[in-house]
């Protein structure tokens, strides 16, 4: 019976973070809000703590959308420490690249670069193509939103 209950509650974070992430692409940002916090309450309820990071990043996502900078770097800040300290290097690069999406939208160049640049280092070293794109477009995006000229190399 709890094998059951277990896998019921892994399809209902699923089905549940799904639909949060629907209406983060859709920029519906207050919707994703409440799903993604309804998923972070089953995840951390059944223990999967990958699955909680993923859902705070997610969440500080939504929240730098609903503008509140404060709420959305502490969650990002807590789903970084959840991936450093499992190893899933992966997953902290894609996290970095969203928090450096939030320092860029909130006018926080340094910050930005930072994490843009760091998600581009780990995503090097392990071979992560996908996020080596993300990380770049990233700074190009930070260089663009910064004035740099193209032909400038990056900005500091």
């Amino acid at each position: 019976m709890a094998l059951d209950l277990d896998r019921s509650a892994e399809t209902s974070g699923f089905m549940v973070s799904t639909m949060a992430f629907s209406y983060l692409h859709m920029e519906d940002f207050a919707a994703a809000e409440i799903r993604f916090r309804e998923a972070l309450e089953i995840w951390r309820c059944h223990g999967n703590a990958n699955h909680v990071a993923i859902t705070l990043s997610n969440l500080g996502d939504a929240l730098r959308g609903l503008g509140r900078r404060e709420e959305a770097l502490a969650v990002l800040g807590e789903a970084r420490q959840i991936h450093q300290r499992m190893g899933n290097l992966d997953s902290l690069a894609d996290c970095l690249v969203v928090t450096g999406r939030a320092h860029t939208h909130f006018g926080e160049w340094d910050d930005a670069r930072v994490c843009f640049q760091r998600a581009v280092d780990i995503a090097r070293e392990h071979g992560l193509g996908a996020l080596i794109v993300q990380g770049t477009e990233g700074l190009d995006e930070h260089d663009r939103l910064r004035g740099c000229p193209e032909d400038a190399g990056r900005c500091g």
